[in-house]
This record gives structure tokens, C-alpha cells and sequence, in this order.
């Protein structure tokens, strides 16, 4: 329905099938966590920053009781979420969770892997919004380089 252009029927939906889930499933089955993810992504695509944090926070913190606290699928939600508290204009929590997730991933994917890459921007990114352009610029040259080693030129 989303990509039809259908966003309330598709955000109505979505509502509807957490609220089934939390009736009928464990709150930390991975569907339950996929259906937040999903409903996150789309209220952060409309701007409703409060409502997708909060579905992060619960999201991140059911993947972190799964995988553990160092698990690439923490990683990204921890990219998702410093993504939402940027846009807040929360950029010392954003900075934190973005650091995270970077580190995280240099660990369990090692140094050159794209996701790195994705990292080293969303970093880099979140500097360029506060003009500490000094500071960014490292990471964007080491997200390029992994880009173009990885995926070609």
C-alpha cells in the first residue's frame, strides 16, 4: 500500500496488525519486531519523529535481548534511530548511537564492508548538519573508499 501512494491505509493497516500481535503473539516474537520496524520506517518517511522513535527504542531493545548488544541487526537499528533523533535535533544522542552502530559494525563485519560505509555516513552526515565540516570529512572519504572498493567506482 506504501508504495501505491496509500500511506493512511497502509499506516492503519500496520497499526492494526501490531495491535493484533500484541493480543495474540509474544511481543518479542520477530514478527512482532519486523511489524514495528516496518511501521517505524513508515511514520519516520511522514515525519512523525515521536511516534517511530518510540518504535525504535522498543524494536532495539528486543533485538538486543535476541541477538545480543553487538549483533549487526542492532547496528542498523541504531543507524535508524540516530537518523530519527537527528531530525529531532537530538544530536548528541544521534552522535552516540551512530558511533555504536559504526563500531558495531567495524567489529562483526570488518573495516571495509559497506555497511561500514553506511555507517561512516550517517556519521558524517549528522556533522555536516551541525557545520563541523572539519570532523566529517575523514569519514566521508573513508566511506567512498570503502564504497568504491566494494561496489566499484
Amino acid at each position: 500500500l506504501k508504495a501505491l501512494g496509500k500511506d493512511d491505509e497502509a499506516k492503519r493497516q500496520y497499526d492494526l496488525a501490531i495491535e493484533t500481535q500484541k493480543k495474540c503473539l509474544d511481543p518479542n516474537s520477530q514478527n512482532y519486531t519486523s511489524d514495528l520496524l516496518n511501521l517505524a520506517e513508515m511514520l519516520k518517511d511522514q515525519g512523525y519523529y515521536d511516534k517511530a522513535k518510540a518504535l525504535y527504542e522498543c524494536a532495539l531493545i528486543s533485538c538486543e535481548e535476541k541477538f545480543g548488544p553487538n549483533h549487526s541487526k542492532v547496528a542498523k537499528l541504531l543507524n535508524d534511530l540516530a537518523f530519527v533523533l537527528q531530525a529531532q535535533g537530538y544530536y548528541d544522542k544521534a552522535k552516540v548511537h551512530s558511533e555504536r552502530a559504526l563500531s558495531i559494525r567495524q567489529v562483526q563485519l570488518g573495516p571495509n564492508h559497506p555497511d561500514v560505509a553506511e555507517s561512516l555516513n550517517s556519521l558524517a552526515l549528522l556533522l555536516i548538519t551541525q557545520a563541523k565540516y572539519d570532523e566529517a570529512k575523514p569519514l566521508c572519504e573513508r566511506s567512498i573508499e570503502i564504497s568504491e572498493r566494494t561496489l566499484g567506482p
